[in-house]
């Protein structure tokens, strides 16, 4: 999937809620650390490093 690069910080917000309870759906667990691995790509989806570039 991918960000548009104009998504609004709202919508970021919702895309890192919606993809960590699919996280925690598949594994419980991969929530569990903090901070690990998953909860650091939880925010950088939320502040939108993975929206996709301009012009893509």
């Amino acid at each position: 999937m991918f960000i548009s690069f104009d998504a609004d910080p709202d919508g970021m917000e919702k895309i890192a809620e919606s993809l960590r309870r699919a996280l925690a759906e598949i594994d419980p667990s991969t929530l569990r650390e903090d901070p690990g691995f998953w909860h650091s790509l939880l925010f950088d989806v939320a502040i939108g490093d993975y929206r996709a570039d301009e012009g893509e």
